[in-house]
């Protein structure tokens, strides 16, 4: 009798196969082999991610506003930042309302909408008050979502095979449930964190570490406050506090083995030395930013 796992493989080789469907098979690999992270995975796939989403689902696109003249009008600005913040489009809705979405999309472009309060935001910078604010993206990037989670499924249940966890029909003896604990299988979901430990197997305290990937991205928020720092403290950021606590932290991405708690803390440190920077995209969007490094530290 085929096992669950090849049945996985096929699925998932399978473009005939819808993806969300292919997911229920593993959530009940999951569920029989007690790999509660990876059925969180599927669970968020499949219900929708009411919180942080993965890296696969953070996208770029075209920010645009309904100018009730001249139909929709990009947005554009010399601010990096803030051109980011308002290109940045994170994807939490189901991998099956979100296959829905292309298959009754017409043309090359889909339209997400922004936040109201983003787009009360922006009506102060713009010549004109729009109601109305989209990030225009390509078709194919949506789709790009989709093959990732195929590929991911692809991914772990090869490598669950080669670890000898098979299964026989929807059985798994208690050495395969063993062995798959014990593997420490792993899918890079590519969470905006860096840090999600292992799928495949329960974490526990002492999981979470600082990947290569993890301190390229802190580097990388070190920078972005580093570019905003006058900024910043115009908007009525502790000039003093920020520079020490942002100088240090800088200095910590760079180490050989960073210290977590010391990262946390620092982190803690500029979050409070920007809790006067206000009413601006950039001082929220830095904030965004370091909150959302933070929670990947618990």
């Amino acid at each position: 009798m085929t096992g669950l796992i090849e049945q996985i493989q096929r699925d998932a080789a399978n473009r005939d196969i819808p993806v969300d469907a292919t997911l229920r098979r593993v959530k009940l690999a999951a569920a029989k082999l007690n790999l509660g992270m990876l059925e969180n995975w599927v669970t968020d796939e499949l219900s929708g991610y009411r919180g942080e989403v993965p890296d696969y689902r953070k996208l770029q696109g075209q920010p645009a506003a309904w100018n009730p003249y001249n139909g929709w009008v990009p947005i554009h600005s010399d601010n990096e930042c803030f051109m980011d913040i308002i290109s940045s489009v994170p994807v939490p809705q189901s991998i099956g309302s979100l296959i829905d979405t292309l298959n009754i999309s017409e043309g090359g472009m889909l339209d997400f909408p922004l936040p109201l309060g983003l787009v009360s935001e922006l009506n102060k910078y713009m010549n004109f008050q729009t109601t109305r604010a989209v990030v225009k993206l390509g078709r194919g990037q949506a789709v790009s979502i989709v093959d990732r989670v195929r590929d991911l499924i692809l991914d772990w249940s090869i490598k669950m095979e080669a670890q000898g966890i098979v299964g026989d029909g929807l059985s798994f003896t208690t050495e395969e449930k063993t062995q798959a604990k014990r593997s420490m299988t792993t899918i890079h979901i590519g969470s905006i964190e860096n840090f999600a430990g292992n799928l495949g197997a329960d974490q526990v305290a002492g999981d979470v570490t600082l990947t290569p990937e993890a301190k390229t991205d802190l580097l990388a928020l070190a920078n972005e406050l580093e570019t905003s720092f006058d900024h910043l403290v115009a908007m009525g950021a502790n000039e003093r506090h920020f520079r020490v606590a942002l100088d240090v932290f800088k200095a910590e991405t760079i180490v050989d083995s960073p210290s977590n708690s010391k990262i946390k803390s620092l982190l803690e440190d500029i979050r409070s030395a920007l809790a006067g920077a206000t009413g601006n995209l950039l001082a929220e969007g830095a904030k965004s930013m370091i909150g959302t490094a933070l929670r990947s530290f618990g």
